[in-house]
């Protein structure tokens, strides 16, 4: 999103990975962890994925225009299902009430 003004660019951005597990890296491939996600790819804001609930529920939506959402196809131990719960119900409740927050596919983006 571009500031009134054009010059600059302005994006708020978190991304959530798994805790670091060097004995699990051995078997499922090294994590980035939260530094390296920030350092190697470049995030400005990285947690692990215990921090989700509680900073989606305090912070994700104020001020929100689009949420690119897409569904879960496939998850074996229902990891994600859990994490993404408030999503679900969030999505829902926003198709309900009419809100102005547009919902968009990011498959779209590509």
């Amino acid at each position: 999103m571009r500031n009134a003004d054009s010059s600059t660019v302005v994006a708020n951005e978190i991304l959530f990975v798994p805790n670091r597990n060097p004995l699990a890296e051995a078997w499922t491939g090294r994590r980035f962890g939260i530094y390296g996600a920030m350092k190697i790819l470049g995030m400005q804001t990285a947690l692990t994925n215990d921090k989700f609930k509680t900073v989606f529920q305090q912070t994700l939506f104020s001020g929100i225009k689009y949420l690119y959402a897409q569904p879960v196809t496939s998850d074996v131990t229902g990891t994600l299902k859990e994490l993404l719960a408030p999503i679900q119900s969030y999505i829902d409740n926003t198709k309900r009430n009419n809100s102005k927050i547009e919902l968009r596919d990011p498959n779209a983006m590509v």
